[in-house]
């Protein structure tokens, strides 16, 4: 395993955006910091010292500070669920842009090989739909949901 040299100059960077950087595989990236003292904030995703978080499943001290919320929105289209990070981010890290993630309803069997293509798809109609989100676009509108629907059926004929 690599082990990362002056692990501090990352501190207060998203821990997945340092991961690509080093070309690490996040797993073995969270491995070599925690081994160090050094953990990621349950709330913003930062590199925090162990001295920023009280409890480690605890937001770290700059999103209790900044009382940090998540914006969660609810559609009624394929179970899909988006949790955008708060966008005071951008004060702390300029190298960070909020973010978000996504669940959805839109993939099948997991460990069955025979979706893999289809699933595929679905990352991807999932990925947009998270940008989209990020970038402001209201994805709860019937528009929008109708777009989803005639993706994921266009996927679903076509693979």
């Amino acid at each position: 395993m690599i082990k990362i040299k002056d692990i501090h100059k990352y501190k207060g960077r998203m821990a997945s955006d340092v991961a690509k950087e080093l070309r690490m595989d996040i797993d073995d990236f969270l491995d070599d910091i925690w081994d160090r003292g050094y953990y990621v904030c349950s709330k913003c995703g930062l590199v925090v010292n162990e001295y920023e978080l009280d409890e480690l499943d605890d937001p770290c001290y700059k999103c209790r500070e900044n009382k940090m919320e998540n914006t969660v929105i609810i559609t009624d289209c394929y179970g899909i669920v988006v949790n955008l990070f708060d966008p005071s981010l951008h004060a702390l890290t300029p190298t960070t842009y909020g973010g978000g993630d996504i669940t959805s309803d839109l993939h099948e069997c997991e460990d069955d090989h025979e979706f893999f293509d289809y699933n595929c798809a679905m990352d991807g109609i999932e990925s947009m739909i998270l940008g989209h989100a990020i970038a402001g676009i209201d994805i709860t509108t019937p528009a929008y949901k109708e777009g989803i629907e005639s993706a994921v059926q266009g996927c679903a004929n076509n693979i």
